[in-house]
Protein backbone atom coordinates (compact mmCIF):
# COMPACT_ATOMS: atom_id res chain seq x y z
CA UNK A 1 0.00 0.00 0.00
CA UNK A 2 3.10 2.36 0.65
CA UNK A 3 4.33 1.93 -2.67
CA UNK A 4 0.91 3.24 -4.37
CA UNK A 5 0.75 6.01 -6.73
CA UNK A 6 -0.82 9.06 -5.22
CA UNK A 7 -4.70 8.50 -6.83
CA UNK A 8 -4.56 4.51 -5.66
CA UNK A 9 -3.59 5.60 -2.09
CA UNK A 10 -5.97 8.49 -1.87
CA UNK A 11 -8.94 5.27 -3.34
CA UNK A 12 -7.23 2.89 -0.62
CA UNK A 13 -7.88 5.66 1.99
CA UNK A 14 -11.36 6.71 0.10
CA UNK A 15 -12.56 2.70 0.70
CA UNK A 16 -11.02 2.52 4.20
CA UNK A 17 -13.28 5.31 5.53
CA UNK A 18 -16.43 4.01 3.28
CA UNK A 19 -15.74 0.87 5.24
CA UNK A 20 -15.41 1.94 9.09
CA UNK A 21 -18.33 4.28 8.74
CA UNK A 22 -20.37 1.29 7.43
CA UNK A 23 -23.12 0.24 9.97
CA UNK A 24 -22.18 -3.47 9.55
CA UNK A 25 -20.33 -3.97 12.50
CA UNK A 26 -17.82 -6.62 10.10
CA UNK A 27 -17.72 -4.29 7.40
CA UNK A 28 -16.88 -1.29 10.09
CA UNK A 29 -14.21 -3.64 12.53
CA UNK A 30 -12.07 -4.57 9.10
CA UNK A 31 -12.12 -0.78 7.92
CA UNK A 32 -11.18 -0.29 11.41
CA UNK A 33 -8.56 -2.81 11.46
CA UNK A 34 -7.20 -1.65 8.33
CA UNK A 35 -6.15 1.86 9.21
CA UNK A 36 -4.90 0.47 12.46
CA UNK A 37 -2.29 -0.78 10.23
CA UNK A 38 -2.06 1.98 8.27
CA UNK A 39 -1.08 4.34 10.72
CA UNK A 40 1.41 1.50 12.35
CA UNK A 41 3.12 1.64 9.20
CA UNK A 42 3.54 5.08 8.82
CA UNK A 43 4.86 5.42 12.61
CA UNK A 44 7.10 3.18 11.05
CA UNK A 45 7.78 4.53 7.07
CA UNK A 46 10.28 6.69 5.95
CA UNK A 47 10.18 11.06 6.98
CA UNK A 48 8.78 11.95 3.29
CA UNK A 49 6.50 9.21 2.73
CA UNK A 50 5.05 9.61 6.12
CA UNK A 51 4.69 13.45 5.95
CA UNK A 52 3.03 13.09 2.89
CA UNK A 53 0.57 11.54 4.54
CA UNK A 54 0.02 13.19 7.64
CA UNK A 55 -0.18 16.50 5.32
CA UNK A 56 -3.15 14.94 3.26
CA UNK A 57 -4.88 12.39 5.38
CA UNK A 58 -4.09 12.94 9.21
CA UNK A 59 -6.49 15.44 9.99
CA UNK A 60 -9.43 14.05 7.86
CA UNK A 61 -9.18 10.70 9.19
CA UNK A 62 -8.84 12.15 12.91
CA UNK A 63 -12.35 13.91 12.49
CA UNK A 64 -13.91 10.90 10.59
CA UNK A 65 -12.59 8.66 13.80
CA UNK A 66 -13.88 10.80 16.43
CA UNK A 67 -17.31 10.91 14.33
CA UNK A 68 -17.76 7.35 14.52
CA UNK A 69 -16.67 7.13 17.98
CA UNK A 70 -19.42 9.14 18.62
CA UNK A 71 -22.21 7.68 17.29
CA UNK A 72 -23.81 4.86 19.06
CA UNK A 73 -24.68 2.85 16.29
CA UNK A 74 -20.75 2.53 16.06
CA UNK A 75 -20.25 1.56 19.69
CA UNK A 76 -19.30 -2.09 18.85
CA UNK A 77 -15.70 -0.70 17.72
CA UNK A 78 -15.24 1.34 20.83
CA UNK A 79 -11.59 -0.75 21.59
CA UNK A 80 -10.20 -0.38 17.86
CA UNK A 81 -11.76 3.18 17.97
CA UNK A 82 -9.74 3.86 21.26
CA UNK A 83 -6.66 1.60 20.27
CA UNK A 84 -6.67 4.14 16.81
CA UNK A 85 -7.38 7.46 18.52
CA UNK A 86 -4.31 7.22 21.22
CA UNK A 87 -2.08 6.48 18.50
CA UNK A 88 -2.83 9.44 16.71
CA UNK A 89 -2.78 11.68 19.42
CA UNK A 90 0.54 10.08 20.51
CA UNK A 91 1.69 11.17 17.34
CA UNK A 92 1.35 14.53 17.43
CA UNK A 93 1.89 14.99 21.13
CA UNK A 94 5.53 13.15 20.92
CA UNK A 95 6.08 15.86 17.81
CA UNK A 96 6.70 12.65 15.12
CA UNK A 97 4.97 14.99 12.54
CA UNK A 98 7.59 16.83 11.47
CA UNK A 99 5.72 19.20 8.82
CA UNK A 100 2.51 21.57 9.58
CA UNK A 101 -0.51 19.75 9.34
CA UNK A 102 -2.39 23.19 8.84
CA UNK A 103 -3.15 24.57 5.56
CA UNK A 104 -4.49 28.69 6.37
CA UNK A 105 -3.84 30.16 9.77
CA UNK A 106 -0.98 30.38 11.98
CA UNK A 107 -0.38 28.15 14.58
CA UNK A 108 2.73 27.41 16.95
CA UNK A 109 2.88 24.02 16.16
CA UNK A 110 0.69 20.60 15.28
CA UNK A 111 -0.09 19.47 18.98
CA UNK A 112 -1.84 23.60 19.37
CA UNK A 113 -4.09 23.19 15.58
CA UNK A 114 -4.89 19.73 16.20
CA UNK A 115 -6.39 20.25 19.86
CA UNK A 116 -7.97 23.56 18.23
CA UNK A 117 -9.28 22.27 15.47
CA UNK A 118 -10.71 19.09 17.51
CA UNK A 119 -12.40 21.39 20.10
CA UNK A 120 -14.17 23.15 16.85
CA UNK A 121 -15.28 20.12 15.77
CA UNK A 122 -16.22 18.47 19.04
CA UNK A 123 -18.34 22.08 19.84
CA UNK A 124 -19.94 22.01 16.75
CA UNK A 125 -21.22 18.92 16.89
CA UNK A 126 -22.71 18.13 19.98
CA UNK A 127 -24.07 22.22 21.05
CA UNK A 128 -25.06 20.62 24.66
CA UNK A 129 -21.79 20.49 25.86
CA UNK A 130 -19.70 23.60 27.44
CA UNK A 131 -16.71 25.00 25.96
CA UNK A 132 -14.83 23.54 29.02
CA UNK A 133 -16.26 20.26 29.04
CA UNK A 134 -15.13 19.79 25.48
CA UNK A 135 -11.36 21.27 26.17
CA UNK A 136 -11.15 19.39 29.18
CA UNK A 137 -11.75 16.14 27.36
CA UNK A 138 -9.52 17.09 24.15
CA UNK A 139 -6.55 18.21 26.76
CA UNK A 140 -6.87 14.72 28.41
CA UNK A 141 -6.28 12.73 24.95
CA UNK A 142 -3.06 14.93 24.89
CA UNK A 143 -1.99 13.75 28.33
CA UNK A 144 -3.36 10.03 28.60
CA UNK A 145 -1.78 8.86 24.90
CA UNK A 146 0.71 6.52 27.23
CA UNK A 147 -1.83 5.26 28.99
CA UNK A 148 -4.49 2.98 27.83
CA UNK A 149 -6.78 2.05 30.20
CA UNK A 150 -6.77 5.60 31.23
CA UNK A 151 -7.23 6.85 28.23
CA UNK A 152 -10.06 4.34 27.37
CA UNK A 153 -11.65 5.51 30.71
CA UNK A 154 -11.45 9.46 29.52
CA UNK A 155 -13.26 8.13 25.96
CA UNK A 156 -15.88 6.30 28.07
CA UNK A 157 -16.92 9.47 30.27
CA UNK A 158 -17.22 11.49 27.38
CA UNK A 159 -19.95 9.43 25.89
CA UNK A 160 -21.61 9.29 29.40
CA UNK A 161 -21.36 13.03 29.17
CA UNK A 162 -23.04 13.55 25.27
CA UNK A 163 -25.65 11.70 26.71
CA UNK A 164 -25.49 9.30 23.89
CA UNK A 165 -24.91 5.90 25.69
CA UNK A 166 -25.63 4.94 29.28
CA UNK A 167 -24.24 2.09 31.66
CA UNK A 168 -26.64 0.09 31.19
CA UNK A 169 -27.44 -0.33 27.58
CA UNK A 170 -23.82 0.24 26.36
CA UNK A 171 -22.41 -2.60 27.64
CA UNK A 172 -19.85 -2.94 24.61
CA UNK A 173 -18.27 0.30 25.67
CA UNK A 174 -17.52 -1.92 29.45
CA UNK A 175 -16.12 -5.38 28.43
CA UNK A 176 -12.94 -4.44 29.39
CA UNK A 177 -12.79 -3.56 32.91
CA UNK A 178 -10.54 -0.39 33.11
CA UNK A 179 -7.99 -0.17 35.92
CA UNK A 180 -8.39 2.40 38.50
CA UNK A 181 -7.54 5.97 37.49
CA UNK A 182 -4.56 7.15 38.66
CA UNK A 183 -5.37 9.76 41.77
CA UNK A 184 -3.12 12.39 39.49
CA UNK A 185 -4.88 12.23 36.27
CA UNK A 186 -6.77 15.96 37.00
CA UNK A 187 -8.32 15.46 33.51
CA UNK A 188 -10.76 12.65 34.16
CA UNK A 189 -11.19 13.11 37.44
CA UNK A 190 -12.52 16.90 37.02
CA UNK A 191 -15.17 14.82 34.56
CA UNK A 192 -15.76 12.41 37.32
CA UNK A 193 -16.35 15.20 40.07
CA UNK A 194 -18.76 16.91 37.59
CA UNK A 195 -20.97 14.03 37.10
CA UNK A 196 -21.27 13.20 40.73
CA UNK A 197 -22.42 16.70 41.16
CA UNK A 198 -24.54 16.32 39.14
CA UNK A 199 -26.25 13.24 40.20
CA UNK A 200 -25.99 15.21 43.91
CA UNK A 201 -28.60 17.57 42.70
CA UNK A 202 -31.01 15.69 41.23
Amino acid sequence: MLRSEPKQFQLVVDLVVWAFKHLRRDIAETGLNILLELVTNMENAAVTKASSFYQTFFMSLLLDLLEVFTDRFHKSGFTLHATILLKLFRIVASGSITVPLWQEGNFLDNQTYVHQRVVFQLRRSFQNLSRHQVEVFVTGLFKLHNYIDNFKQHLRDFLVELKEFNTEGDTDLFLEKPQKIKSENIYVEKIRSRERSRTSLH
